[in-house]
């Protein structure tokens, strides 16, 4: 009889799914500052920006923050830092979320990634799943503080374009 193949654990297809849903959170507060800082509708940054690629939509609102700031400025700013964080966050989510996951016969499972970028490389690395809770619960934190800092700039110019979806007709 051939041997069984382990599966993926129950908790590392939960932590995944956490982490997904933590980073979709995050990523429409990022969406929400978009329109912001760049006062247009959310249903219009919804539309310019939700099919975009989250590090492009997080380097726009980087740039978007930093218009005017000088280079020391930017490097010590404190939001600045927090979205550095954003995309951090982002790009482990990709890593997770496109990686093959393989567990040895040891119960140790990994993250494969496969690159074919130039040249083909292979990259195989331990993950737990209590890392990957983790970063879900940093993601949860950071979109804590994102929500804090749209709340707190809608308080401050209430003059800018509505946030509220409008209901959608027929």
């Amino acid at each position: 009889m051939a041997a069984r193949k382990k599966t993926l654990s129950v908790a590392h297809t939960k932590a995944i799914g956490s982490l997904v849903v933590s980073m979709t959170r995050l990523e429409s507060v990022v969406i929400d500052l978009l329109a912001i800082f760049m006062e247009i509708e959310i249903l219009t940054a919804v539309l310019a920006f939700s099919h975009q690629k989250a590090s492009s939509n997080i380097d726009t609102l980087k740039a978007l923050y930093s218009l005017g700031m000088s280079k020391e400025e930017r490097e010590s700013d404190p939001t600045l830092k927090l979205l550095g964080r954003v995309a951090g966050l982002a790009d482990y989510r990709n890593s997770i979320v496109h990686a093959y996951w393989h567990v040895e016969s040891t119960g140790v499972t990994y993250a494969v990634r496969f690159s074919a970028r130039g040249h083909f490389s292979r990259t195989k690395k331990p993950i737990a799943a209590s890392e990957i809770l983790a970063k879900t619960r940093e993601a949860e934190q950071v979109g804590r503080t994102l929500r804090d800092l749209r709340d707190h700039l809608r308080k401050l110019h209430p003059e800018l374009p509505s946030t509220k979806v409008p209901p959608l007709g027929r």
